[in-house]
C-alpha cells in the first residue's frame, strides 16, 4: 500500500491551520537539497510562489478579523488562490519523492492511503488516445481509456520531431484520464503528446503521439 498526498484533507483544513501548514510545508521545501523546483513544467508554481500566495492568504486573513464583507472576500479569494498553489506543488512533491512516502510526510503534508491493487502485472498502454484544442487559448484537452491498475497518468510532449524519443519532457501528472487539460501552449506552435499509466507496482508504456496545432 502507497501512500499519496491527501489534497482533499488539504482544502478542508481551516484558515489559520492551512496558514501554519503552508508556512511548515515552504520551510522543509526550501531546506530539501532533493527539490528541484527549476525542473518542474514551466507553467508549474514554485517554491516561493508557496510563499508569496501564503504571506498575502495571512494578510487577508488578518485584514478580514473586522468582519468587513469586502475583506472577507478577499480573504476567501486568498484561500482559494493558495489551496489551488499548494495542490499544485503537491504533484510535484509526489513525483519527486515518488515511493518515498516518508519524505513526503516529513515536509508536512497530510497523506491518505490507496487500495493495495490486487493485480501486480504490468501495466499496458491505453487503448485510445486523443487531444482536441480547448476552449481557451493555448489549451488542449486530453482524453484515454483507462488503464487498470494505474494510480496516475503521465503525459510528456515535444514541439520537435515526436519519433525523437530524447525531445520529449514531462508535461504533467494526472490522477485521471477521462479529462486532462493542458495549458500554457504557445498559439500557433505544433506539439505532440503521449500518456502512459504509472502505479505503486510498475511504469506503463507510452502511447501513440498525438499531434495538434495550438490556437
Amino acid at each position: 500500500m502507497r501512500n499519496i498526498i491527501d489534497c482533499r484533507a488539504i482544502g478542508r483544513m481551516a484558515d489559520s491551520k492551512l496558514i501554519t501548514f503552508m508556512g511548515t510545508v515552504h520551510v522543509g521545501m526550501s531546506a530539501s537539497s532533493l527539490l528541484h523546483d527549476a525542473k518542474w513544467h514551466k507553467d508549474s508554481p514554485k517554491i516561493d510562489d508557496l510563499k508569496e500566495v501564503r504571506d498575502a492568504f495571512q494578510d487577508a486573513f488578518a485584514a478580514a478579523v473586522c468582519k468587513d464583507i469586502w475583506k472577507v472576500a478577499a480573504k476567501r479569494e486568498a484561500r482559494i488562490k493558495s489551496i489551488a498553489t499548494i495542490k499544485k506543488i503537491a504533484k510535484n512533491v509526489e513525483l519527486s519523492f515518488w515511493g518515498d512516502p516518508a519524505k513526503i510526510a516529513a515536509l508536512g503534508f497530510p497523506l491518505k492511503r490507496l487500495q493495495r491493487i490486487a493485480n501486480t502485472s504490468p501495466l499496458g498502454a491505453t487503448a485510445s488516445f486523443t487531444v482536441v484544442r480547448g476552449q481557451h487559448r493555448g489549451q488542449a484537452i486530453g482524453k484515454a481509456k483507462p488503464i487498470p491498475g494505474a494510480a496516475f497518468f503521465e503525459v510528456r510532449f515535444t514541439q520537435s520531431d515526436p519519433t525523437v524519443e530524447e525531445d520529449y519532457v514531462p508535461f504533467d501528472t494526472f490522477t485521471g484520464c477521462s479529462h486532462m487539460e493542458f495549458n500554457g501552449l504557445t498559439p500557433s506552435r505544433q506539439y505532440s503528446f503521449c500518456v502512459r499509466g504509472r502505479s505503486s507496482k510498475s511504469v506503463g508504456p507510452w502511447s501513440f503521439a498525438v499531434t495538434i496545432i495550438a490556437t
